[in-house]
């Protein structure tokens, strides 16, 4: 579900100073490559096989969103997909305008 959410977000603010990030954690290679290929997502997946990014950030619980600014600091987290995508839309577009 939160895929679908970040495709809509790469969309919005194509062509802008803005980049997308999907860190997948723990999942085969091919597996993975397979899953966005066929869904046809438009943003960048890394791998994160052994979990040590998820790690870094603290990662608890899958999806975590992470927004990060031109600086690395982390402006904005949300754990699970019921979180507020109004308000992450809303912190994207104030960074933008920095």
């Amino acid at each position: 579900m939160a895929m679908v959410g970040l495709q809509e977000m790469q969309d919005k603010f194509k062509g802008r100073d803005f980049e997308i990030l999907s860190i997948d954690q723990r999942e085969q290679a091919e597996q993975v490559s397979h899953f966005i290929k066929a869904k046809n997502y438009g943003f960048h997946v890394l791998l994160d096989s052994e979990g040590d990014v998820g790690n870094l950030y603290g990662v608890r619980g899958i999806p975590t969103l992470i927004l990060v600014d031109k600086k690395g600091v982390i402006q904005w987290l949300q754990v699970g997909n019921s979180g507020d995508e109004q308000a992450l839309t809303r912190e994207v577009e104030r960074l933008l305008k920095e």
